[in-house]
Order: structure tokens, then sequence, then C-alpha cells
């Protein structure tokens, strides 16, 4: 399920969000999950579980996660 709000953030000391209106985009996955060797790997740049050609999966949004 994939769901979006708008939403205020006033700010924290402990963020380098600045204040401002966002959205908030919520994912929910009731898949089975990685194992341990995908979840080492999730986080390399364009990795992917897909073949040649059928795409990147997450690999292209990473940078945004961070």
């Amino acid at each position: 399920m994939i769901s979006a709000e708008e939403t205020e953030f006033p700010g924290a000391a402990d963020s380098s969000l600045p204040p401002g209106d966002y959205v908030r985009i919520k994912i929910i996955d009731t898949g089975v999950g990685m194992d341990e060797a995908t979840r080492t790997k999730a986080t390399e740049p364009f990795f992917t579980t897909k073949g040649p050609g059928m795409g990147t999966g997450l690999g292209l949004f990473r940078g945004r996660l961070e």
C-alpha cells in the first residue's frame, strides 16, 4: 500500500531538514523481506536483484533516502 499526505515540519534541532511544507510518503510492504546477503548489499549504489535490462529497482532512488 502506498499513501501520501501533506504535512508541515516545524523543524528540529537534531534535523538537517528545514522547516516547511512537505509530502509524507508511506509505503507498507507485506512481502517476505530480504535475506541477509541481499540486505548487506541493499545500500550499494545501483544494486538490484533484477536481471540485465529489467530495471534498477530502488537503486536510482537511494540518494533521496539518505
